[in-house]
This record gives structure tokens, C-alpha cells and sequence, in this order.
């Protein structure tokens, strides 16, 4: 979105990006080409009257794509390979790789993923709607009195670290490490006598979180 809003920035010295409306269509249409582009070696941006009446027509072709979003996928590359190394760390071995979702579809990340896991071929058999209700499927019937199947282990695990903050006092508290199981739960006792303000936010570790500010609470002893 913003090649697109510079390329319009540059011809008529606004930016769409800036305009709710405008924003939202020219969304749209980055989206429909991502997906082009996956398929396709070019792709064409085209929005009409995207702002003041000026219509945007961007040619893109795969390896411009590729360069415009690199940052996106060094950061994909990394989350991965920190992933890879914990499951070694572990000794958790896979015997295939299954791709779920839209953008796990771009050639490039496909690339970096079999890069990462040192996999040729990688799977594709799942529908992205469907898989989370086929999991829970399998989760119920193992638990139900009328159903026999193959146990499995399933851990949801949270992949990033959080902290509280006691702004009155400048202390930090942990509350999960990466990787922690969840749900789970933890308590901390705060001694206070007046008036105090938390914060909740990520660390900023190997992930490249742009916003690591979480929510702010206020409170007031009565």
C-alpha cells in the first residue's frame, strides 16, 4: 500500500493512504494482486477515483513485490528460524510441513519456509476455514464417550514475552516467557497505599513488534 500511495503521491501530490475511503479501496485492490501474484509473474493495480477524482493504475510484477515487502519476509525468516531452533532445542521432530492460509501462499515465503525446515515438498491440503473446526473436531471426539479415535497431544503455546509495569513505583513484573502453554494463570500482589497506574506491553526481543504497548490501567484506591 504505501508503493502504491507514493507512485499516486508522486503524479498528483496527494496520498490516498491518508483518506479513510481511499484507504480502504486501495487496500483492496494491493489485496486482489497479492493474490494475482501468487499465481502470476504480473499483476496490474487499478483503482478508479481512489481520491479527488484521479484514478491509480500500478504495473507489478513478482520480483518488484518481492523486493517492496523484503523487510516483511527477513522478519518472517527470522520468526521462523528462532521457531526451528526451539523445536531442536526440544527434540521435537515433524515429518511434513501443511501451509494454511492466503498469504502463506506467496511463493517467497513458501521458499523461506522450506529454506527454513530444509523441506522440498510442502503440503497443501487443508482448507483454511475448515482446519480450525476439523482440530476441534478431532480435540471432541477424543474426549467423547461415543468416539474412538488415534490420541493426540495438542499445546497452544503463546510465542511472545509479556511484562507489567508499576509506573508509580518504575518496577517490572514477568508475565509469561515465550512459549508458555496456555491458558494459564499467574498471580502477583501489588502493596499500595495511594493511587497507582500498570502497564501491560510486549517485549520487543527477536520479533520486530512495532507496537509493544498493550493497555494502560488506572487505579484509584478509594
Amino acid at each position: 500500500m504505501e508503493h502504491c500511495d507514493s507512485v499516486f503521491s508522486k503524479k498528483y501530490g496527494s496520498h490516498p493512504i491518508n483518506n479513510i475511503k481511499s484507504k480502504l479501496k486501495l487496500y483492496t485492490a494491493v489485496e486482489k494482486s497479492k493474490k494475482i501474484l501468487s499465481a502470476n509473474l504480473e499483476s496490474t493495480i487499478h483503482v478508479d477515483c481512489l481520491l479527488e477524482d484521479e484514478d491509480l493504475t500500478v504495473n507489478l510484477k513478482r520480483d518488484q513485490f518481492n523486493e517492496i515487502c523484503n523487510e516483511v519476509f527477513l522478519r518472517f525468516e527470522t520468526f521462523l528460524t528462532s521457531f526451528k531452533k526451539k523445536l531442536d532445542d526440544k527434540s521435537l521432530k515433524y515429518s511434513s510441513l501443511e501451509v494454511i492460509g492466503g498469504s502463506v501462499r506467496i511463493p517467497k515465503l513458501q521458499e523461506i519456509i522450506s529454506k527454513v525446515f530444509g523441506v522440498e515438498d510442502l503440503k497443501k491440503t487443508l482448507n483454511f476455514e475448515e482446519c480450525i473446526a476439523q482440530g476441534t473436531s478431532i480435540v471432541c471426539a477424543e474426549v467423547s464417550p461415543f468416539y474412538s479415535v488415534q490420541s493426540n497431544k495438542l499445546f497452544d503455546s503463546f510465542p511472545y514475552k509479556l511484562v507489567l509495569k508499576d509506573l508509580s513505583r518504575n518496577k517490572e513484573f514477568s508475565l509469561t516467557e515465550v512459549g508458555i502453554n496456555y491458558p494459564f494463570k499467574k498471580s502477583i500482589i501489588l502493596l499500595q497505599d495511594n493511587d497507582f497506574t500498570l502497564q501491560t506491553e510486549f517485549v520487543d526481543g527477536k520479533f520486530n513488534i512495532r507496537e509493544s504497548f498493550i493497555k494502560k490501567y488506572d487505579v484509584e484506591l478509594k
